[in-house]
């Protein structure tokens, strides 16, 4: 697991404990949204390679030949000329809508890198965190015995 670490800053220690924990939470917000956002737009990768699947399936069909087609949880009958259109139409909605995401998706990680730099905020991995702790018990150790 990634464990959020802020780089030791002049002014960020002169920040309070609010302000720092506020940057954290933001931090990990944008983290959050540029991560579901990867996952919508598989989903939508996902269902635009359906459509693919399902325009080779029909392409050289029959147009008279009936075709079924789930519209709103119902199963319709149609045929294959009326089926079609509707489905290309799709596809090239879902392509329209993956194009933008990503655009907004590039923007957002930007504005993440631009966050994470400004605030001079690092990522540490578990092992890390697990090293820092040893280094400190160890400096906490080392004492004068009188």
């Amino acid at each position: 697991a990634l464990i959020l670490a802020a780089v030791a800053l002049k002014v960020f220690h002169k920040m309070g404990d609010e302000q720092r924990e506020k940057i954290v939470q933001v931090f990990q917000q944008m983290r959050s949204d540029i991560s579901q956002m990867h996952q919508k737009i598989s989903e939508l990768e996902l269902e635009r390679n359906e459509h693919n699947l399902v325009l080779e399936a029909v392409k050289n069909m029959d147009p008279g030949r009936k075709c079924f087609r789930m519209i709103g949880g119902i199963l319709v009958e149609r045929t294959v000329k009326e089926v079609l259109p509707a489905v290309k139409k799709n596809k090239d909605n879902i392509e329209a809508v993956i194009s933008q995401m990503s655009e907004q998706l590039k923007k957002k990680e930007s504005d993440l890198k631009e966050f994470q730099t400004r605030y001079k905020i690092r990522i540490q991995s578990a092992d890390e965190v697990n090293q820092s702790k040893q280094e400190e018990k160890q400096q906490s150790s080392l004492g004068v015995l009188v």
